[in-house]
């Protein structure tokens, strides 16, 4: 860490000595979001390149590894990718997390540092960050992957979402007269309070679709090391399908959640998993779809597994009327639990936009949960469980205490 400290700060000064005719400040601002992408890309380069090391090369050179590599970027980015004529569209969430977390990271050293307003700065983070994107797609034209031409705003995500983040963590950073702090002024105090129970609500799920994972990882252990064992890439080979899947984990946790939410999903086409039955399909000799159950009819009795994203609900009313005060009204209260239910939700299905598509052609084409059913299920669920949380403050916890109180 301390290496990469040193280069992110050496490495302005060396890029800044030709573009003097930027101011300093803007300079810097530019150079950090332009970093920030190149650190994200050099982590997939490093991936790709030992594949390409440890392959039959043939008349494969370096440049088109680059190019792949550039392409690979974009899909780890939130894109779509075409190679060949096959596309690719499942997005491996978790390098979009720590791509987010490094390009918050070089977005946090910007703002502690200058003296700039947050906007201005921002501004010039993000033209930085999509420099590096133009960048990346002439580099993708050295291989024979090409990015989608959506993929060139999605990838915009990463480093949007990660100036989100932190100027939420940070909101005293904002100019008072800025558009954001305005609006979010003028938005109703019910509404205002929901992002907080919403934040809580997304945590206590991805901790119930990690969960998941593991335990039908687990569950269906033998199936998994017996794949592995019947791709036998070697050593080097099998480190590095390790890192890829371990990269799809909250991709996977993400189908999890559907699944425990009712819709389910589907890897191969008209296949489906979901609480009324494993019907997956042929589906491809990757170890951790090992871990998908066969084909089978459940009981009814596994619909009980609905009650999993109602207890998070239940976690998300208990977080939003302890952070309300006393004299909030049932309608304020209501409101704001309907509004974290649906923030979360609308969250989720967000993401599953992004990281759900095709893994291939024909039984391939669409792989992951769909979107909105996903949502309308989480939204119900959670809503529910607030809601119970709420009808117990409201009527029993209260008719206790004057009980008491008598």
């Amino acid at each position: 860490m301390a290496l990469l400290d040193r280069a992110r700060s050496s490495t302005p000064a060396v890029l800044s000595a030709g573009a003097s005719w930027l101011p300093q400040r803007r300079r810097l601002a530019i150079i950090a979001g332009l970093l920030a992408a190149a650190m994200t890309w050099l982590i997939v380069m490093a991936l790709v390149a030992v594949g390409w090391a440890m392959s039959p090369q043939g008349t494969t050179g370096f440049t088109d590894v680059v190019g792949v590599a550039s392409a690979a970027w974009f899909l780890a980015n939130g894109g779509r990718i075409t190679i060949d004529g096959i596309t690719l569209g499942v997005v491996p969430l978790g390098f979009w997390v720590i791509a987010t977390w490094i390009t918050a990271r070089g977005w946090a050293r910007i703002r502690q540092s200058s003296p700039r307003s947050v906007s201005t700065d921002a501004r010039d983070y993000l033209a930085g960050y999509g420099a590096f994107i133009v960048l990346a797609g002439l580099l993708t034209m050295l291989g024979h992957a090409r990015p989608d031409p959506s993929a060139f705003l999605v990838s915009w995500l990463v480093p949007s979402l990660a100036l989100c983040i932190d100027l939420a963590r940070h909101p005293d950073e904002l100019d008072r007269n800025s558009l954001l702090v305005r609006v979010w002024q003028a938005t109703p105090a019910w509404a205002r309070d929901a992002v907080r129970p919403a934040t809580h609500a997304l945590a206590g799920m991805s901790i119930l679709a990690l969960l998941t994972v593991a335990l039908a990882v687990v569950v269906h252990w033998s199936t998994v090391s017996q794949i592995a064992d019947s791709v036998a890439p070697g050593a080097m080979g099998s480190l590095i399908l390790i890192l890829i899947q371990l990269a799809y984990v909250p991709t996977l946790a993400l189908w999890a959640l559907s699944f425990v939410a009712g819709p389910g999903f589907q890897v191969a086409t008209e296949g489906s998993i979901t609480l009324a039955g494993s019907h997956p399909g042929l589906l491809p000799m990757v170890p951790v779809l090992g871990a998908i159950p066969v084909d089978a009819i459940y009981p009814p009795v596994a619909w009980v597994a609905v009650l999993l994203p109602v207890g998070v609900g239940v976690l998300m009313g208990r977080t939003a009327l302890r952070g309300s005060s006393g004299d909030t009204t049932w309608r304020h209260q209501f409101g704001t639990l309907c509004a974290a239910a649906g923030l979360a939700a609308g969250a989720v299905g967000a993401i599953c936009l992004i990281a759900s598509g095709p893994a291939g052609s024909g039984r391939l084409a669409s792989v992951g949960p769909s979107p909105a059913p996903m949502v309308g299920a989480l939204a119900v669920e959670l809503a529910l469980g607030g809601l119970l949380w709420w009808a117990y403050e409201r009527y029993v916890r209260a008719t206790r205490s004057r009980t008491e109180a008598e």
